[in-house]
C-alpha cells in the first residue's frame, strides 16, 4: 500500500524526465538542406551567391565572392551532425574549422587572432532548438606573399549545422565585410 501513495510522486517524476532525442515530429519539422539553401541571399553584405555545391558528407557548399579587382571570398556549409546540432557540436565545428585552417601549408601559414561570438537577430525556440549565435574564430597570415585575414563561424539553424569561411587580402579598407557578411547569412538562414 506504501508504494500506492507514492504512486503520484513517481508520474510526476516521470513527466518532469526531459526528451533525451528528438522525436520523429521534430525531425520531420527541420527544413531539409535544400530549403535552407534556398534561403540563403543572392547577395549580403556585398558578397555575391554562387553555385550550390554537394558535399561528399551529404551536405550542401554554397560559394560567395565579393566583385573587384581585390576580392574576399566565402564559402557557406550546411549538413546534418550525426547527433543533435547543440551547443557542443558547434563548438566542435568551429575546432575543426580551425583545425583545418591553422595546418601548416606550403603557400598558407595563418594564426588565431581571436574569438567571438555574432549575436543571433532571431534565437530559434522550442525543444531541440538551436544555440543562439555564431561561434566565430578571426584568423591572419599570408598565402604566398599576400597578407591575408579571415573568418571562421560555426552556428546551427534548422537542425543543420553551418560553417562559414571567409578570407580576403588584409588591405584598408577590406574588400569585404567579414562579420556583417556571417550575420546575413545567420538572419537568412533563421528567416528573418
Amino acid at each position: 500500500m506504501r508504494w500506492l501513495a507514492s504512486l503520484p510522486l513517481l508520474l510526476g517524476l516521470v513527466a518532469c524526465q526531459a526528451p533525451t532525442q528528438s522525436g520523429p515530429d521534430e525531425v520531420a519539422a527541420q527544413p531539409s538542406l535544400a530549403t535552407l539553401a534556398d534561403r540563403l541571399p543572392e547577395e549580403a553584405a556585398d558578397f555575391r551567391r554562387g553555385a550550390v555545391v554537394p558535399r561528399p558528407d551529404g551536405g550542401l557548399e554554397i560559394g560567395y565572392r565579393t566583385t573587384g579587382r581585390t576580392a574576399a571570398g566565402a564559402m557557406v556549409a550546411l549538413y546534418r551532425p550525426a547527433g543533435p546540432a547543440d551547443a557542443a557540436a558547434v563548438e566542435a565545428a568551429l575546432e575543426d574549422l580551425l583545425r583545418d585552417a591553422l595546418l601548416p601549408r606550403p603557400t598558407r601559414n595563418l594564426r588565431e587572432i581571436g574569438r567571438l561570438t555574432l549575436p543571433d537577430p532571431r534565437p530559434e525556440a522550442g525543444p531541440g532548438a538551436a544555440p543562439p549565435g555564431l561561434r566565430c574564430a578571426e584568423t591572419a597570415g599570408r598565402y604566398g606573399r599576400e597578407r591575408v585575414a579571415g573568418l571562421l563561424c560555426a552556428g546551427a539553424a534548422g537542425g543543420s549545422l553551418l560553417r562559414l569561411r571567409i578570407g580576403m587580402p588584409d588591405r584598408d579598407p577590406p574588400p569585404g565585410d567579414a562579420r556583417a557578411f556571417a550575420a546575413a547569412i545567420l538572419a537568412a538562414l533563421r528567416g528573418s
